[in-house]
């Protein structure tokens, strides 16, 4: 497989992980500002017990593993490493190509992580009057 079509591999199955942690938080922020359609499905999830319990434990194991797939994959496809010897002395080289759509997938993935860890920090940290 050659540098560009790992490449666009990379970016599509990175596009294909962020989709569900993507639809989530836009969905919640939706909800949030009153439009509720989009939280539908997952409303109907959420409605039942023993469903929203299993969500709420599956989903930030999923999301998160999805995000940080994207990003590694991402990254290894654009990235390489080398041992180049100088003064007698190896060093280390890193190589990054620019592609815009691998960068995008790896922006968005540590987006929504911080997303995420932000939201889960204020829901489980914040100050609650009694």
């Amino acid at each position: 497989m050659n540098f560009k079509s790992r490449c666009g591999t990379a970016a599509g199955l990175g596009f294909l992980l962020i989709a569900m942690p993507l639809y989530f938080v836009c969905a919640a922020v939706l909800h949030q500002l009153g439009f509720g359609s989009p939280f539908s499905p997952i409303q109907r999830i959420l409605s039942n017990p023993a469903s929203a319990h299993i969500f709420n434990v599956i989903s930030p194991i999923f999301f998160v593993a999805a995000l940080v797939l994207a990003f590694v994959v991402n990254g290894a496809a654009i990235s390489s490493i080398k041992m180049e010897q100088e003064n007698g002395e190896f060093m280390p080289v890193i190589a990054v190509k620019r592609k815009i759509w691998n960068l995008t997938v790896m922006v968005a993935s540590l987006a929504l992580l911080g997303l995420l860890a932000t939201y889960a920090f204020l829901e489980n940290f914040s100050h609650r009057g009694v």
